[in-house]
């Protein structure tokens, strides 16, 4: 009752208010609280740094997994990327292929934590990144590898035609990219 008491009170004053809600002293819930868009702008993008989470965090919400609600840091920068390029997008009244928003996430998301490169494929001008495209192909030659007769794709891998050409580009430009990244 007294924090809905509390946020009617902010809400009809008007006022952008902070303010330290002192939960009860055995449960350790003392929380921030604050509907002043500087302040939210300053905890979750100009110092997000400052911010942490926690370990302790991350333990109570460990059903979120490492997403943007439960991450720090790098991980959290990468997650933040989608979030600024969906809200970029809708204020200029752009449509948006999701599906390829979260291509690119992925992308972006496992070039970093793997080769920690970023390919900036979420870039807001949406970049045409080779290895990207590759990927794209490879899944899509896997994916025909699956339901096709294994005779028919051998044979367009011995002659390097359709989708095994377009597997073995793939695979190609992704070795260089892997290459480039190590150097």
């Amino acid at each position: 009752m007294l924090i809905r008491a509390t946020w009617t009170y902010i809400f009809r004053s008007g006022e952008w208010k902070t303010f330290m809600f002192n939960g009860p002293c055995f449960a350790n819930m003392d929380i921030l609280i604050t509907t002043n868009p500087l302040d939210v702008h300053e905890v979750l993008r100009k110092n997000f740094s400052n911010y942490p989470k926690g370990e302790k965090f991350h333990k109570i919400f460990d059903i979120m997994g490492e997403g943007i609600f439960n991450s720090d840091n790098e991980l959290w920068e990468i997650h933040r990327k989608v979030t600024m390029l969906l809200e970029f997008n809708s204020g200029q009244g752009n449509e948006m292929d999701l599906q390829d928003i979260f291509q690119r996430f992925s992308f972006d998301t496992i070039c970093k934590l793997l080769l920690d490169h970023d390919p900036k494929s979420l870039s807001l001008d949406y970049p045409y990144v080779p290895c990207f495209k590759a990927f794209s192909d490879a899944e899509e030659a896997i994916l025909y590898r699956h339901v096709t007769p294994p005779s028919l794709w051998k044979l367009q891998q011995l002659f390097r035609v359709g989708n095994e050409k377009k597997m073995n580009d793939a695979w190609r430009t992704i070795d260089q990219f892997i290459y480039k990244c190590l150097n």
